[in-house]
């Protein structure tokens, strides 16, 4: 969610709202530990973790960076082109 990052140097602690595309209720997340340096207002991101009352403890955060991710179906053109035998997504 748009402008909702806050970060707490002192204590490392990044809160933030996160929603699914196409949703419209927001969900609290508070995550301490690094932040990426590609974690940017409305980045789209996995967090992992569980519920704490009503706001999400996440324990990581993975970023995804849509501009470095080749299509499934390319990668799987390039393998075969290449004769790599194996699989990017498991």
């Amino acid at each position: 969610v748009s402008n909702s990052m806050d970060w707490d140097r002192e204590n490392k602690q990044m809160v933030f709202k996160i929603r699914a595309h196409g949703e419209r209720e927001v969900l609290p997340v508070v995550y301490q530990g690094f932040v990426p340096d590609s974690f940017v207002n409305q980045s789209e991101i996995i967090a992992e973790g569980s519920m704490n009352g009503k706001n999400f403890v996440a324990q990581n955060l993975l970023v995804r960076c849509p501009n470095n991710y080749l299509a499934e179906k390319a990668v799987g053109g390039l393998f075969k082109t290449l004769r790599i035998e194996g699989s990017l997504y498991q």
